[in-house]
């Protein structure tokens, strides 16, 4: 479009602005909106402290997903990839938490870090290639867990062979990405 020339369009669909609409009376702090945009996880304090919650937005309701312990602190929340649980990722005392929450049944959330109580350091992320699987770093050791079992049994994939501690990870088409920490 050029000025003082014509231009001609067709189907032109015009929008109109419209006003935001308050949708949780309280004050929130927003986490994480799902990859569909359906819902909204949040946290929420109340009296009991801080509240992990979902917001449905074609329901308009809200529900407590997970009360988090006093002092303990959300860092991030990471969706699977068919949207069915969400890896809530916290602190406490200094430490990364991990749990895994199901959306779509009652079925208690999952410590994580409970299942390897000895190891100094452990990452968790999705699978990328299977949906409600979680890859679980454990100190130089990984494991891959599927969520829809019951219990949770970790099985080994393989054990990294590294000197420094590996800082972080990443799965693609089965293959294992990681970053090592170097101190010269």
């Amino acid at each position: 479009i050029f000025s003082q020339q014509t231009t001609f369009a067709e189907n032109i669909v015009l929008f109109k602005q419209s006003t935001p609409d308050k949708i949780i009376n309280q004050e929130v702090s927003p986490v994480s909106i799902s990859p569909n945009r359906q819902r909204l996880i949040f946290t929420q304090q109340t009296t009991n402290g801080l509240n992990l919650r979902q917001y449905n937005f074609n329901t308009g309701e809200a529900t407590n997903i997970l009360d988090l312990l006093a002092g303990e602190e959300l860092l991030d929340v990471n969706w699977s990839r068919d949207e069915s649980h969400i890896l809530a990722i916290t602190q406490l005392d200094g430490q990364r938490q991990y749990r895994s929450i199901s959306l779509t049944t009652s079925t208690p959330s999952l410590h994580i870090n409970q299942l390897f109580p000895d190891a100094e350091r452990v990452l968790v992320r999705w699978d990328s290639e299977r949906n409600q699987d979680i890859l679980i770093l454990a100190d130089q050791t990984l494991y891959r867990a599927p969520l829809n079992n019951e219990p949770v049994r970790p099985i080994e994939l393989t054990t990294f062979a590294v000197q420094q501690p590996i800082s972080d990870f990443i799965s693609f088409r089965n293959e294992f990405f990681y970053i090592q920490e170097i101190n010269q």
